[in-house]
Protein backbone atom coordinates (compact mmCIF):
# COMPACT_ATOMS: atom_id res chain seq x y z
CA UNK A 1 0.00 0.00 0.00
CA UNK A 2 2.46 2.79 0.68
CA UNK A 3 4.46 2.55 -2.32
CA UNK A 4 1.43 2.98 -4.21
CA UNK A 5 1.22 6.05 -2.70
CA UNK A 6 4.55 7.19 -2.46
CA UNK A 7 4.32 6.78 -6.05
CA UNK A 8 1.17 8.89 -6.70
CA UNK A 9 2.68 11.51 -4.94
CA UNK A 10 6.10 11.46 -6.53
CA UNK A 11 3.88 12.06 -9.37
CA UNK A 12 1.42 14.81 -7.64
CA UNK A 13 -1.98 13.11 -7.68
CA UNK A 14 -2.35 14.36 -4.68
CA UNK A 15 -6.18 13.61 -3.52
CA UNK A 16 -5.83 10.00 -5.30
CA UNK A 17 -2.83 9.89 -2.58
CA UNK A 18 -4.68 10.83 0.01
CA UNK A 19 -8.08 9.21 -0.92
CA UNK A 20 -6.41 6.14 -1.36
CA UNK A 21 -4.85 6.23 2.48
CA UNK A 22 -8.38 7.35 3.68
CA UNK A 23 -9.88 4.58 2.22
CA UNK A 24 -7.56 2.03 3.16
CA UNK A 25 -7.12 2.78 6.78
CA UNK A 26 -11.11 2.92 6.90
CA UNK A 27 -11.57 0.07 5.70
CA UNK A 28 -8.86 -1.73 8.03
CA UNK A 29 -10.69 -0.24 10.58
CA UNK A 30 -13.96 -1.33 9.39
CA UNK A 31 -12.55 -4.76 9.02
CA UNK A 32 -11.31 -4.96 12.52
CA UNK A 33 -14.87 -3.85 13.68
CA UNK A 34 -16.55 -6.72 11.80
CA UNK A 35 -14.42 -9.46 12.58
CA UNK A 36 -14.53 -8.23 16.37
CA UNK A 37 -18.26 -7.87 16.12
CA UNK A 38 -18.34 -11.78 14.66
CA UNK A 39 -15.90 -13.53 17.63
CA UNK A 40 -18.01 -11.90 19.88
CA UNK A 41 -20.98 -13.16 18.57
CA UNK A 42 -19.88 -16.67 17.89
CA UNK A 43 -19.26 -17.20 21.90
CA UNK A 44 -22.38 -16.63 23.26
CA UNK A 45 -21.78 -18.79 26.24
CA UNK A 46 -18.45 -16.93 27.32
CA UNK A 47 -18.14 -16.56 31.18
CA UNK A 48 -18.20 -12.74 31.85
CA UNK A 49 -17.44 -11.42 35.31
CA UNK A 50 -20.29 -10.26 37.52
CA UNK A 51 -20.46 -6.54 38.35
CA UNK A 52 -19.85 -7.02 42.28
CA UNK A 53 -20.01 -4.63 44.91
CA UNK A 54 -16.39 -5.53 46.38
CA UNK A 55 -14.88 -3.03 44.13
CA UNK A 56 -15.66 0.11 46.15
CA UNK A 57 -14.29 -1.53 49.15
CA UNK A 58 -10.69 -1.88 47.44
CA UNK A 59 -11.03 1.98 46.38
CA UNK A 60 -8.23 4.28 48.96
CA UNK A 61 -8.78 6.74 51.09
CA UNK A 62 -12.23 8.47 51.76
CA UNK A 63 -14.35 6.48 49.13
CA UNK A 64 -13.30 3.15 50.67
CA UNK A 65 -16.51 0.95 52.20
CA UNK A 66 -16.21 1.88 55.84
CA UNK A 67 -13.72 5.45 55.70
CA UNK A 68 -14.58 7.24 58.93
CA UNK A 69 -15.04 4.26 61.05
CA UNK A 70 -13.27 2.32 64.16
CA UNK A 71 -11.76 -0.53 63.39
CA UNK A 72 -14.18 -2.29 65.95
CA UNK A 73 -17.35 -1.17 63.43
CA UNK A 74 -15.81 -1.92 60.29
CA UNK A 75 -15.26 -5.31 61.77
CA UNK A 76 -18.75 -5.71 62.92
CA UNK A 77 -20.23 -4.69 59.91
CA UNK A 78 -18.16 -6.83 57.77
CA UNK A 79 -19.54 -9.88 60.02
CA UNK A 80 -23.01 -8.80 60.23
CA UNK A 81 -23.44 -9.07 56.65
CA UNK A 82 -24.16 -5.47 55.41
Amino acid sequence: MMLEVLRMIDTRHWGLAAGYLSASIACGLAAVFVSTKLVRSSRPFARRRPASSTAVSRLPGPLAAGAGRSAAERASHAYSGQ
